[in-house]
């Protein structure tokens, strides 16, 4: 199973961002667009883990000292790979790279190897997109976090779903 560390939102958060995107995802050719129920921001992305290694990993929840009760958007972006991914951008704060830092802390005393990227906070909209016609200007968001949670991404046939494994509720 993939797994990952991430801030979740509530489910009428998540509906609020899927009607907002709309007129983006509308702008784009190709692709697949996330669905309302699997948006999250991911802070550490870990990869394929078993099944008896998760418990290793919940532990890494005990080194984060501080959460952050909201998250601010501010604009639509991409990431170019073979193809866009379109993402709402997430202003960064003082206290999400405290978060951030302090779950690769935890990973690295657990005995984890340190493979972290550079972090782009980032709400995914949609993969593998062919063409983006146009971004479209974005009013700032703020959102309520509801949990850091231990995420772990399951194919169910029509796609990814993403679960949260363990997690801290704000």
């Amino acid at each position: 199973m993939r797994v990952f560390y991430a801030l979740t939102i509530d489910d009428s958060s998540k509906d609020k961002l899927y009607k907002i995107s709309s007129k983006q995802r509308g702008l784009c050719s190709g692709g697949k667009f996330t669905t309302s129920s699997n948006y999250h921001l991911t802070i550490t992305f870990v990869g394929n883990v078993s099944e008896n290694e998760l418990d290793k990993y919940k532990e890494v929840l005990n080194y984060v000292s501080t959460l952050p009760t909201e998250i601010s958007l501010d604009a639509y972006s991409f990431f170019m790979k073979k193809r866009y991914i379109l993402y709402f951008d997430v202003k960064n704060s003082s206290i999400l790279s405290q978060l951030k830092n302090e779950i690769d802390n935890g990973l690295l005393e657990l005995g984890f190897v340190d493979q972290f990227s550079e972090y782009v906070p980032h709400i995914t909209i949609g993969r593998n997109i062919k063409e983006v016609k146009e971004i479209l200007p974005l009013e700032k968001i703020v959102l309520k976090v509801k949990s850091l949670a231990l995420m772990g991404s399951v194919n169910e046939g029509n796609g990814l779903v993403y679960k949260e494994l363990f997690e801290i509720i704000k």
